[in-house]
C-alpha cells in the first residue's frame, strides 16, 4: 500500500507544487489525473523515491521514502517499487528475459529464473523470451515492461501514461492486464495519467488541479 501526506515539491527557480493526501491500499488501483502542467510527472517521480519532495510523507508499506536517501532508497525502490515508463529502456544487448533477470540483480534480489519465465507466460509473451526487444512490436515491449515492473513482487506499481497511444480496445485491455497483474502479487496499482477513458473503468481517483500549482 501507500499512503501520502502533506506532500510537497519546490523546484529551484520555479512552481511550487502541493498534493492532495490520499491512500492506495494493496490489491487496489488508482488513477492521477490532470491537465499538462498540474505535477503529475513530478508526483510519479516523487512517489517512486526519483526525487525527494520539500515536505510531507511518502508511505509504502511500514516505510516512510521522504527519509530514505541515496543507496538505501534506491535498494528500497529496486525491491518495493515496480515502474512503467511511457517510454521503455530496455538494455538493448540482452534478451527478453535477460533484462528481466538483470533487475532483480541490480536489486539485490534473488535471480528467479522460473518466477521470471511464468510472467512472461501470464502475459502471454513467453515465446519471446530469448528474442532482443530491439525485434518486439510496441505492444510487445509494453508487455515486457509490465513483467519488469513485477518481476521483484513490488508493493507498489507505478504506470507511467501506458494507454495515452492506445485505442479504446487496446486502452482498456492494458488496464485490464494491468489490474490483474497488480492482483497477482498483491501490489498497490497507481496509473499517472491525462487519458480520460480510463475514468470510466477505475473508480478511486486524485485529481490534481492548477490551483495546486504555487508560482
Amino acid at each position: 500500500m501507500i499512503r501520502v501526506e502533506d506532500l510537497a515539491y519546490s523546484y529551484n527557480n520555479g512552481p511550487s507544487l502541493s498534493f492532495p493526501d490520499f491512500e492506495v491500499k494493496a490489491d487496489e488501483a488508482c488513477l492521477v489525473l490532470g491537465q499538462s502542467g498540474v505535477g503529475k510527472t513530478t508526483l510519479l517521480h516523487l512517489l517512486a523515491g526519483l526525487m525527494t519532495p520539500s515536505n510531507g510523507q511518502i508511505i509504502i508499506g511500514e516505510t516512510d521514502i521522504s527519509q530514505l536517501s541515496g543507496n538505501r532508497m534506491d535498494r528500497f525502490r529496486g525491491k518495493n517499487v515496480g515502474i512503467i515508463f511511457q517510454k521503455n529502456h530496455f538494455v538493448q544487448s540482452l534478451n527478453v528475459i535477460e533484462n528481466l533477470l538483470l533487475t532483480q540483480k541490480l536489486s539485490g534480489v534473488k535471480q528467479d529464473l522460473d518466477y521470471a519465465k511464468n510472467i512472461l507466460r501470464q502475459l502471454n509473451i513467453d515465446q519471446y523470451i530469448t528474442k532482443s526487444t530491439n525485434d518486439l512490436s510496441e505492444g510487445e515491449k509494453q508487455r515486457v515492461s509490465i513483467a519488469r515492473s513485477l518481476v521483484n513482487r513490488p508493493k507498489l506499481i507505478l504506470a507511467d501514461e501506458p494507454t495515452s497511444a492506445l485505442d479504446d480496445g487496446n486502452c482498456q485491455a492494458v488496464y485490464n492486464l494491468l489490474k490483474k497483474q497488480a492482483k497477482e502479487v498483491d501490489a498497490a496499482l497507481l496509473i499517472v495519467t491525462h487519458d480520460g477513458r480510463l475514468k470510466d473503468l477505475v473508480e478511486k481517483k486524485v485529481i490534481l488541479n492548477k490551483n495546486e500549482v504555487n508560482v
